[in-house]
């Protein structure tokens, strides 16, 4: 059986293809360079569905996907400050609930003595092993993002650099939302 050959878009091909196969209307070089600058991956592949990918968003035009990215980027720009203002918030209480139930900055011991939400659960058994594997993809991850950031961020590399244990307030910062989320979750019923 011979393999589709599929070939590499520039902006042209990705026009014409948005015209020719997604009945999609452009007109105008303001247009062309609009969409430019969102790109297409960004644009419209990321508002070709909502939700799942068999509930379709029928574009007509190229305006219509242009006005929805606008309108995105101007919901992220209201939401985005009160969410980070959120994530600060939680992040902050955390950490002090987390250092009150283990009496403890560091963070093996904040790991081994309050991350421990799969003891809610009988040895053994489905929800047991889930939980525990949760919290052993946790420590993988936060292993990641120190990685991730050690290049990055002058926080992490100057604990790294000066073989310094690393705080779990540092950790912290190296956190994304998800991750923080998955912490929290591996959190005991104390935190």
């Amino acid at each position: 059986m011979k393999e589709k050959q599929v070939r590499p878009k520039n902006l042209e091909g990705l026009l014409c293809y948005l015209q020719q196969e997604k009945g999609i209307k452009i007109s105008g070089a303001e247009q062309i360079q609009q969409f430019r600058n969102m790109g297409y991956y960004h644009g419209f592949k990321g508002y070709r569905f909502i939700r799942e990918d068999t509930n379709r968003v029928n574009f007509s035009s190229l305006d219509e996907i242009i006005a929805l990215n606008k309108y995105d980027m101007r919901l992220k720009t209201v939401l985005y400050p009160k969410v980070m203002f959120i994530e600060n918030a939680l992040k902050s209480y955390v950490i002090e609930a987390l250092l009150a139930d283990s009496k403890s900055e560091n963070f093996d011991v904040i790991y081994n003595k309050s991350l421990t939400a799969y003891r809610n659960y009988t040895p053994g058994s489905r929800a047991y092993k889930t939980e525990y594997t949760k919290r052993m993809n946790l420590k993988g991850k936060i292993n990641a993002a120190l990685v991730r950031d050690y290049n990055k961020r002058s926080v992490v590399a100057h604990f790294f650099n000066n073989d310094i244990t690393i705080p779990v307030w540092a950790i912290f910062e190296t956190l994304a939302l998800g991750e923080f989320g998955t912490l929290y979750d591996c959190a005991c019923t104390n935190v």
